[in-house]
């Protein structure tokens, strides 16, 4: 899991959080369409119940090491993980709309850096037979990141 500076910095990335304060949701604007419900880690919300659509954040690994040292408290540290996105696509839709939005997220993301964080290489969608093991079409795709800290 990746550090709350780089989950933040993500999640704000995709979208703001909008609706009542005590149950606030993000949603990601695509060039084209309605807005995508984006769940991020420990988020309720997998979706819309009648089969619409979401993006589903995590942070599978996230590794960090000291790249300096003799300056305590003030060493040079960097986190480096991947982001990976899930679009839950509606079943028997085609295609067309999971990997467009796929080649968004990937420009949103790909050699960006924001809030600290510096994203790198995002892969190409996979495709196998896992993407059908729910009530969605399932298009992960993942994005290596780099966090720079002092301490």
């Amino acid at each position: 899991m990746a550090r709350l500076a780089v989950v933040n910095a993500v999640l704000n990335r995709l979208g703001p959080l909008t609706g009542p304060a005590d149950d606030p949701k993000r949603y990601w604007q695509p060039s084209s369409g309605d807005p995508v419900l984006v769940v991020g880690p420990n988020e309720t919300g997998d979706a819309d119940p009648a089969g619409g659509r979401f993006i589903t954040v995590q942070f599978p690994v996230a590794n960090e090491e000291m790249r300096s040292i003799g300056d305590p408290g003030n060493n040079l540290w960097v986190e480096e993980g991947v982001i990976r996105l899930v679009i839950g696509a509606e079943r028997n839709a085609g295609l067309n709309q999971a990997l467009a939005w796929a080649d968004e997220l990937a420009s949103l993301f790909r050699g960006q850096s924001f809030d600290g964080v510096q994203c790198w290489a995002v892969t190409s969608p996979q495709m196998d037979d896992r993407n059908e093991e729910s009530g969605y079409y399932r298009v992960p795709l993942a994005i290596g990141f780099e966090h720079t800290l002092f301490g």
